[in-house]
């Protein structure tokens, strides 16, 4: 499960800029996507510009913040931190911002769908998710608590988080449709449905893998199982579960 994780100086698969020097504009038979590419290396975050922060920080409960918040150095290409916020650019040259005068954390990011999509993990006082930046069009961001999965097309992506502690940023399970631009969101488990409650014997949940583009095969540790394997989580046996688009993706036991 996502927790405050320490950060890391590489991270494959992110956009570099170029060697230093003059940047020569695309020839005329360059494809779009050539374009788009140049584009993308040349812009630069500037979480300056993102508008005020919605929260605060608070300094009486957690001391003075004099430092921006950290991101791995391998993200810089696209995305910057200050005290309040983080920018991340789109593929088009813009700029996408997340308010993060709250955030006390950051975790080492991973870049997913080529360089479409950011996945940042964040930790803040007794509270911890994900956000996914959508880098396409104008930008978008959703908080998806654990890292998201993509079905074998890329056309829909789900994220699934249940703690026992009811921290976490997303507490749910959420289906969206991936757009030539944007996310649309397609499912998510109504407010008040207490995962944690209904599964309390159960820990780890992770989404495994799509089975198609319709059902989920999801697994997680029963506490007793964890317990035989003396709480090392990735050795314990793991418990299959699934949730089908045909039975409105209620989690349920056993595979696909």
């Amino acid at each position: 499960m996502t927790r405050i994780w320490p950060l890391a100086t590489t991270l494959a698969g992110i956009v570099t800029l170029a060697a230093c020097g003059d940047a020569s504009p695309p020839d005329a038979g360059e494809s779009d996507a050539d374009s788009e590419t140049l584009v993308e290396a040349l812009a630069r975050p500037d979480p300056g510009s993102c508008p005020p922060p919605q929260y605060a920080y608070n300094e009486e409960e957690f001391g003075p913040r004099t430092d921006p918040l950290v991101i791995a150095p391998a993200l810089s290409a696209i995305a910057a931190t200050d005290q309040t916020n983080i920018a991340v650019t789109t593929l088009g040259g813009g700029q996408v911002c997340q308010d993060a005068s709250w955030l006390l954390n950051l975790g080492d990011g991973q870049m997913l769908q080529g360089s479409r999509f950011l996945a940042l993990p964040w930790g803040a006082f007794e509270a911890f998710g994900t956000f996914l930046f959508d880098r396409s069009g104008g930008g978008q961001v959703v908080e998806v608590g654990e890292m998201p999965v993509f079905s074998p097309s890329s056309a829909r992506v789900a994220a699934l988080q249940i703690t026992q502690s009811g921290f976490g940023g997303l507490e749910s399970l959420a289906i969206w449709q991936v757009e030539r631009t944007g996310l649309r969101e397609l499912f998510r488990l109504p407010d008040g449905h207490n995962l944690a409650w209904t599964f309390q014997d159960y820990d780890d949940f992770r989404i495994d893998r799509w089975a198609g583009e319709d059902c989920l095969n999801i697994g997680a540790v029963a506490y007793k199982d964890a317990e035989a394997a003396g709480f090392d989580w990735d050795k314990a046996q793991r418990t299959p579960f699934h949730a089908r688009e045909a039975d409105g993706w209620k989690i349920s036991p056993g595979g696909c």
